[in-house]
């Protein structure tokens, strides 16, 4: 599926490298960019849904998951907040910034307004390239998922419509999670898995190291268990508490009392 991609330009991952320094080292104490694996190769018409926890700094995660700078990432954005400034306006957009109006804020009569970005974004996603969209449309600092529109799912079947079905379009699921939102040097966790996860990370026995969790996480007092983080079934499940049960009271204290003998 690899296809030739237009390159980005000097100023371009100049400006990127700027962001991305800012970003992990002075932003936030810690990064953790999780799963990037599963981000589709270059070339693969793609639809990034992610969640919108902190404005831009949600969009920053995922420019900076794709670790080809070359590859240039394409954002939709509320038109409210970059028309006060023509100049800013002309520098987000050569950084694949799009603009929408929403009928919230513009009024519904500006929804027409809308249709050729959309035809745009549609023709970017036939063509091959990655354009990023907030399905919550506003964020909000809370843990948890407000309401999806469609508008994502519809753009993927008018990107795979244009190719006359011929070629799978890729919707790819991701979400970031902040230790806390202010002040800065919080931890900073970005995940992407493109199937989904609501059920756990699927296994992959060519692959086990790849797909596996560790029960103790970065946020503190946050540990994990359960089948998805080490083996499926009843066995994982069996071992995964034990592990837990390792990560919170220490391997000595969980194996004391314990009978490891085996009888063959």
């Amino acid at each position: 599926m690899e296809e030739v991609i237009k390159k980005t330009g000097f100023f371009y991952r100049a400006i990127r490298w700027i962001i991305g320094f800012t970003f992990n080292n002075l932003m936030f104490r810690r990064v953790y960019y999780m799963n990037t694996k599963n981000i589709p190769c270059k070339g693969t018409p793609l639809i990034i849904a992610e969640n919108h926890q902190n404005c831009l700094v949600d969009a920053i995660a995922v420019l900076l998951s794709f670790t080809d700078a070359n590859r240039k990432i394409h954002f939709i954005t509320g038109s409210d907040i970059f028309k006060v400034n023509k100049y800013l306006s002309s520098f987000m957009r050569y950084f694949g910034v799009l603009f929408i109006n929403s009928a919230n804020y513009e009024g519904a009569e500006t929804a027409d307004e809308n249709k050729d970005v959309f035809e745009e974004c549609e023709n970017l996603v036939a063509g091959g390239e990655a354009i990023m969209l907030f399905p919550e449309v506003r964020h909000q600092n809370k843990r948890w998922l407000g309401d999806f529109s469609s508008g994502y799912i519809t753009m993927a079947f008018n990107a795979a419509k244009k190719k006359d079905f011929l070629e799978d379009v890729f919707i790819l699921p991701c979400a970031n999670h902040y230790s806390r939102y202010y002040p800065i040097q919080g931890d900073m966790n970005y995940t992407g898995t493109v199937e989904g996860a609501a059920y756990g990370i699927r296994k992959d026995y060519n692959n086990l190291l790849g797909t596996f969790l560790a029960p103790k996480t970065p946020i503190p007092n946050l540990f994990f268990t359960g089948q998805n983080l080490n083996l499926h079934g009843v066995l994982g499940v069996s071992i995964t508490s034990f592990l837990t049960c390792s990560a919170l009271i220490g391997l000595k204290s969980a194996t004391d009392g314990l009978d490891l003998k085996l009888d063959i």
